[in-house]
């Protein structure tokens, strides 16, 4: 949820891995996204082309509760005294469950409550909306309600760079026209109604675990039934190393690593220049000049992984 809130994309690139991206680009095509020769990670941040119709035919199935709708060019046909004579249907096929697009819808709507899209509320925008924003050379804005999908698109013909997020380009021009269209047809806005078998749960947001009654972090998630974990979350003590998945190896002083153990690399010396000072030296003020690099007494520089630290 937070990391689609704030367009974590790492995260998203995480989640296709885990789950496959040929079953992720499976759904895609079913929602009527263009199927590329190949699949790739890549593809979980919207590298494969589509147009702003295909998007928003794909967005129809987060307003329907899991059903796409197939978008038709001519809504009806009539005569000149007004009767109907043709009124096509766009074709309707089911891309996901309803219990797995409310939850979506949840978390899309909190894109627009405090995320990326927040620029909607800014706006004074204030109907039940959920969307996502998008950035590459382009800027994006896709936002819906349960009866009304819109999808803006900003950029170049030749594809370079717009050089704007989708917040600051796309945006602005759909909450424009989403206000003066419910407005006009305030039926075309609404709520989504919760389906069967959604359940709630309090979950610790930084473990995903239930969390414990007293927690103040504690928040409520929606899940589908049977999905919500069981197991709590074990609060560490102080004595605990919260490094530790295990939360059970204590920490003291004999088990960290000093200075004394650790195999520090020295620090080049440079030759110094006659009658030019060098680069770390102190000036008559005691301090060193622009651009010196200073080491404090008891301080050691390792290479670390930054996945682990």
């Amino acid at each position: 949820r937070d990391a689609l809130t704030h367009s974590l994309n790492v995260v998203t690139v995480e989640v296709a891995q885990e789950v496959t991206i040929g079953r992720v680009m499976s759904l895609a095509a079913k929602a009527g996204l263009p199927k590329p020769k190949q699949n790739y990670l890549a593809h979980a941040l919207g590298t494969n082309e589509a147009t702003p119709l295909q998007v928003a035919s794909a967005y129809t199935g987060f307003a329907q509760l899991g059903t796409r709708v197939t978008p038709v060019g001519v809504a009806r046909v009539t005569t000149g005294s007004g009767m109907t004579i043709a009124a096509p249907q766009g074709q309707k096929n089911e891309v996901m469950r309803p219990q797995i697009a409310f939850i979506m819808d949840s978390i899309l709507k909190d894109v627009v409550n405090r995320g990326t899209a927040a620029k909607v509320r800014a706006r004074g925008f204030k109907a039940n909306v959920a969307g996502k924003t998008g950035t590459s050379r382009d800027g994006w804005f896709a936002g819906f309600t349960p009866n009304l999908v819109c999808v803006v698109y900003v950029g170049f013909d030749d594809g370079s760079d717009l050089g704007m997020t989708g917040a600051d380009s796309a945006l602005p021009i759909w909450t424009d026209f989403m206000s003066a269209a419910l407005q006009a047809h305030p039926d075309w806005g609404g709520d989504w109604q919760q389906p069967p078998d959604i359940e709630q749960a309090d979950i610790d947001p930084h473990t995903g675990l239930l969390a414990a009654p007293d927690s103040p972090t504690k928040r409520t998630e929606l899940f589908v039934h049977g999905t919500a974990p069981q197991q709590p979350t074990v609060e560490a003590t102080p004595d605990e190393d919260l490094t530790n998945p295990d939360l059970n190896v204590p920490v003291t002083p004999n088990t960290l690593p000093t200075p004394d153990t650790l195999e520090v690399p020295p620090l080049p010396e440079e030759t110094p220049t006659p009658g030019k000072r060098g680069r770390a030296e102190p000036d008559e003020r005691g301090s060193p000049p622009p651009g010196a690099t200073s080491r404090l007494t008891g301080t050691v520089t390792l290479d670390i992984d930054p996945t682990t630290g």
